[in-house]
């Protein structure tokens, strides 16, 4: 599902991003690009321990884009279970990463 873009205005780019980097690499996901725009992709799954219950599947791919001191995010999500991962849990997510 494409999500709405959204902009995050921020103190300092270079710092910003330097978090976010950190923060996907925790997630386990990959960021590529600079202080202009790029590119986090992030796939996992989260097991549910409830038996006849389907695990939550989900790929993120964001796109960023950087003008002045404020970035501009759109994410494509794909899951199972979009009660669970979908556009306004994922730019929350990104928003604290961003703080």
């Amino acid at each position: 599902m494409a999500c709405r873009a959204f902009n995050v205005t921020v103190k300092d780019v270079k710092a910003t991003l330097a978090n976010v980097k950190a923060e996907v690499a925790k997630a386990k996901g990959s960021f590529s690009g600079d202080d202009t725009k790029g590119t986090i992709t992030i796939n996992g799954v989260v097991k549910i321990p409830i038996p006849f219950v389907d695990d939550v599947t989900y790929s993120i791919k964001t796109l960023y884009t950087v003008a002045d001191k404020t970035i501009t995010i759109t994410n494509d999500i794909k899951t199972n279970s979009p009660d669970r991962v979908n556009c306004e849990v994922i730019e929350k997510q990104i928003r604290d990463w961003m703080k």
